[in-house]
């Protein structure tokens, strides 16, 4: 299952632009993910300043994050960017364990398979469970 950072905010509306921009059929009803940010929202149960992945790896991690607007930078630089952006989520995860957490709380409660904290109510869907 793949795992994303604010992918309601960011992915789903390229992804579906994407789609769009090639007469493409977009039915996010058939996806899963999970998205970190979510998940850690809702194991922490407070908020935090700020939800942004550079405000959280940097507190959590104690990495710096890449600086620069997106829009300013080159296509080499978002290439960059986007992989490190990964790299985070990972590490945060794995330093975590939200995304073991949320699975085996989901497994617990007898969710079916792929209703694990995937989705915001603004793109409802079967996997709701947040």
């Amino acid at each position: 299952m793949p795992i994303r950072w604010n992918s309601n905010r960011y992915d789903v509306p390229k992804i579906r632009r994407d789609y769009e921009a090639y007469n493409l059929p977009f039915e996010l009803q058939r996806w899963v993910w999970f998205d970190l940010m979510l998940g850690l929202k809702r194991a922490r149960q407070r908020m935090m300043p700020s939800w942004s992945l550079k405000y959280v790896a940097q507190g959590i991690l104690k990495k710096l994050y890449t600086k620069g607007k997106f829009s300013d930078l080159t296509p080499k630089q978002i290439e960059e960017r986007c992989l490190r952006d990964v790299q985070l989520t990972l590490e945060i995860d794995q330093k975590l364990g939200i995304s073991d957490s949320c699975i085996a709380r989901a497994s617990f409660s007898h969710m079916p398979n792929g209703a694990i904290y995937t989705r915001q109510s603004n793109f409802p869907t079967r996997w709701t469970t947040y």
